[in-house]
């Protein structure tokens, strides 16, 4: 699951609650939305190899790779800054499109 969690209420009080590094299955998380806490930002990790934070209002941020991605570009093989660049820019350009073809089909089938 992810690995932070930004809830908001939005009633007057506009109260915040953020939690790094917990499960967001918990009993206690579960209170926080029947008192009407609403999940305005998840923080996830995407086939172990992206980190983000997703919005509420859809928003990816916080962008990171993780150390697996970062693995895979071999310096061996790379003789030029040229190719090392190009190297990175097709494997960034790869891992965003597997992110998010993901998260459309993830929420293109949601109706609400």
């Amino acid at each position: 699951f992810g690995s932070s969690l930004v809830l908001q209420t939005f009633d007057e009080a506009k109260s915040v609650i953020r939690a790094k590094n917990v499960n967001f299955l918990t009993d206690e998380m579960q209170r926080h939305i029947e008192n009407g806490y609403l999940v305005t930002e998840i923080g996830l990790v995407f086939n172990d190899r992206i980190e983000l934070k997703l919005t509420h209002d859809f928003a990816v941020k916080g962008i990171k790779f993780t150390d697996i991605v970062l693995d895979d570009l071999s310096p061996e093989s790379i003789e030029s800054e040229e190719q090392l660049l190009d190297s990175r820019f097709t494997l960034m350009h790869l891992e965003f499109k597997e992110m998010y073809v993901a998260l459309f089909h993830l929420f293109a089938n949601r109706k609400g």
